[in-house]
């Protein structure tokens, strides 16, 4: 629901059959091109970037796995995930709500 209306049905479980989050720190602060063209930034905490992968493939494995990260652990992916990623709460992201 948003200002009274329904604007989106997501079925959690649906989405996470293809869906993945997780959290990555990498050893400098560049954001490797394979976040920024497939992930979406959840939240960040200092160097660790929460992010959620919509379709997340095993190139995208691979390619995040090139990347080296320093951390690179799978978390559960919730509701709340979906409403600031489908949504756009970009004060959630960034503000760390």
């Amino acid at each position: 629901m948003q200002h009274h209306e329904l604007v989106a049905d997501y079925d959690l479980e649906s989405l996470r059959a293809t869906a993945r989050k997780f959290q990555l720190v990498f050893a400098d602060k560049h954001i490797p091109a394979v976040v920024k063209e497939h992930g979406q930034l959840i939240k960040v905490y200092g160097r660790v970037l929460e992010v959620y992968f919509a379709d997340y493939t095993p190139t995208i494995e691979t390619a995040l796995q090139q990347n080296q990260p320093l951390m690179m652990a799978v978390q559960p992916l919730t509701i709340t995930d979906v409403f600031r990623v489908k949504l756009g709460d970009r004060q959630a992201v960034w503000g760390g709500v």
